[in-house]
């Protein structure tokens, strides 16, 4: 009768344990799966970063290049300016030329 005993006792411990064994490995499997797509979610937000970086720069490029572009067409301006006002006196000329310094030239010169 003690040996029964024994045994069932013995059996409680073992079916309580593989309960718990079970919850746990629930648990554990319910874990893997959110890392599995938090990595899922990582690896698209590099792919959108990548993607972001490559149009950064394509813009960056095609802004420099428009830069390049309003720096040389100001400065044909400035001189076609210059010119008229010499050679005409032309105090609309004057004006002009000024505006332009002041508006375009500073912000221009400040990226050269």
């Amino acid at each position: 009768r003690e040996c029964s005993n024994f045994q069932e006792t013995q059996w409680r411990i073992l079916e309580g344990t593989r309960q718990e064994l079970s919850v746990e490995s629930a648990d554990v499997a319910q874990a893997h799966r959110g890392i599995l797509e938090a990595e899922s979610e990582i690896e698209e937000l590099r792919t959108r970063v990548s993607s972001t970086q490559e149009m950064l720069s394509v813009l960056h490029r095609k802004c420099t290049g428009e830069l390049v572009s309003l720096r040389g067409q100001l400065d044909v301006l400035l001189k076609d300016l210059d010119f008229m006002e010499r050679t005409n006196g032309s105090s609309w000329c004057r004006s002009q030329r000024l505006f332009l310094v002041r508006r375009c030239g500073r912000h221009l010169a400040a990226e050269g």
